[in-house]
């Protein structure tokens, strides 16, 4: 080792130390690599190669905060997603959802019916809710 890669070793190394003070540690770890093996990153311009860097730390501090937050909350199964929906047959999702699809693509005239049933039914039903609670308030 010849005395100007022993002097890029030890800035490297003292630049690695620093990013970990500064509390980057995705970044450190992005910088660490970048250095072990520069013919990866030869090709790249200092923007890009920084670039790199910044979104590595900023990826990371996303996702902490995303694994932060799901585990003070209180839901009640954090690793849920929709890839996990168990369309059983006694639940009837599929079926349902088939269906809205179908219904959808081939007559959107007919879901939009559809959709303008249920809101006059859930009016109708407030309007009863309303009218109910207002001949009781009258009678008190």
């Amino acid at each position: 080792m010849d005395l100007s890669t022993m002097e890029v070793a030890v800035m490297n190394r003292d630049t690695y130390e620093k990013l970990c003070k500064m509390r980057l540690p995705e970044m450190a770890s992005q910088y660490r690599k970048h250095a072990e093996s520069p013919e990866l990153y030869a090709a790249m311009t200092f923007d890009e190669e920084f670039e790199l860097l910044v979104d590595a730390e900023f990826d990371a501090r996303t996702n902490n905060k995303i694994k932060r937050l799901l585990k003070n909350s209180s839901i009640p199964d954090t690793t849920a997603h929709i890839g996990g929906i168990e369309f059983l047959p006694e639940r009837h999702l599929l079926t349902v959802l088939t269906r809205w699809d179908w219904q959808s693509s081939h007559f959107p005239e007919k879901t939009q019916h559809t959709l303008d049933v249920r809101k006059k039914y859930r009016r109708q039903k407030q309007q009863e809710k309303q009218a109910k609670s207002h001949t009781q308030y009258c009678r008190n």
